[in-house]
């Protein structure tokens, strides 16, 4: 309307929220930090504050602080919604972040969500892929398993820790390997 980009708008909302906020963006403007480069765009100011807060959500999984871990990959995802960046990739990782520290928090149901949303936005995804087979075998569909695992296993057929949850689905897998 002024000249503002829809960026630039949800960059202000980002950087502009009070600390009192509970919408957890504010004093994401110092997560950015140096990754910003000085003269950025509204648009790569906040493709560097998610791929700060993925950096944060890694070491907290590291360190075995699944929430922290969680809560970052979820706001890095809420940053690249609002301000509608088409990051599959970006997206894709972090949803299937997500996913392995809700299999970790044994929340499978929730981990099955978010492996399909990292599906969705990369279906290629072997990461994903084999965390939603892990979920679907949590949660008792054994086919369902049973078809990620070995897509998994296309994608990456010398991971051994796929294999190896491949051969936890003995029935299907049993049928299904003889038929082919």
């Amino acid at each position: 309307l002024w000249g503002v980009s829809y960026l630039d708008c949800c960059i202000a909302m980002l950087v502009e929220t009070p600390q009192s906020s509970t919408s957890g963006f504010a004093g994401i403007e110092a997560a950015a930090g140096p990754a910003a480069p000085a003269g950025a765009s509204a648009g790569e100011l906040a493709l560097a504050q998610s791929q700060a807060l993925k950096a944060s959500g890694n070491d907290a999984f590291r360190e075995g602080s699944l929430e922290v871990a969680l809560h970052n990959y979820g706001e890095a995802l809420q940053i690249l919604e609002t301000c509608g960046l088409q990051d599959f990739a970006l997206r894709a990782t972090l949803a299937s972040n997500q996913a392995i520290c809700l299999l970790k928090l044994d929340r499978p149901g929730a981990a099955e969500e978010r492996a399909s949303a990292a599906l969705a936005a990369d279906p290629g995804h072997s990461k994903a892929v084999y965390r939603r087979g892990w979920a679907r075998l949590l949660l008792g569909d054994g086919q369902g398993a049973w078809e990620d695992l070995q897509k998994a296993v296309r994608l990456e057929p010398q991971n051994r820790e796929v294999r190896a949850l491949c051969e936890e689905v003995p029935e299907v897998g049993s049928t299904r390997r003889s038929t082919t």
